[in-house]
Parts: structure tokens; C-alpha cells; sequence
């Protein structure tokens, strides 16, 4: 088990360069309390979504690390407002 924790987190590690600032935050934040297995699930989430913010030109990023918070605060309101 020891060995997976670890591959996981050089994998984790390899990825939160490539992440907006506010999911680096988020996975420092929660870095002490969850695993690094379900920390790199949580990356690997919002891989895809930021794909498919980019993807359906939801965002004027050209890479996941250009996503700004706005662009999700936005889709999100919209969505929740769609969806109610």
C-alpha cells in the first residue's frame, strides 16, 4: 500500500504545476488530512472538467493553469440557475 501512496503522490505532485492556483490551494489545504490516492482522484476531476471548459470554449484559458475561479463561478451560476 505504501508503494501506491507514494506513486500517487510523485503523480500528484507532477500535475499540480499544470493546475490554476486555486486547486494547488485546495490540495496543500487538504494535504494533511486526505490521502494522497483520493487527493490525486480530486486533480484528476477537475481535469475533467477544466477539459471540458476548454473543450466547449467556456473559458478563454488556452491551459488548465489559465482557468481563472471566474470562469467556474460563472458556468456554475448559470448552470444553477438552468437547473432550478
Amino acid at each position: 500500500m505504501k508503494i501506491i501512496k507514494a506513486k500517487d503522490r510523485l503523480t500528484l505532485e507532477n500535475k499540480l504545476p499544470q493546475m490554476p492556483w486555486f486547486v494547488g490551494k485546495f490540495i496543500n489545504y487538504k494535504l494533511p488530512d486526505l490521502s494522497p490516492s483520493s487527493l490525486l482522484e480530486y486533480v484528476r476531476d477537475y481535469e475533467a472538467l477544466f477539459s471540458r471548459l476548454l473543450g466547449e470554449g467556456l473559458s478563454n484559458a488556452v491551459s488548465f493553469k489559465d482557468i481563472f475561479l471566474e470562469d467556474l463561478e460563472k458556468h456554475l451560476i448559470r448552470y444553477s440557475s438552468v437547473s432550478n
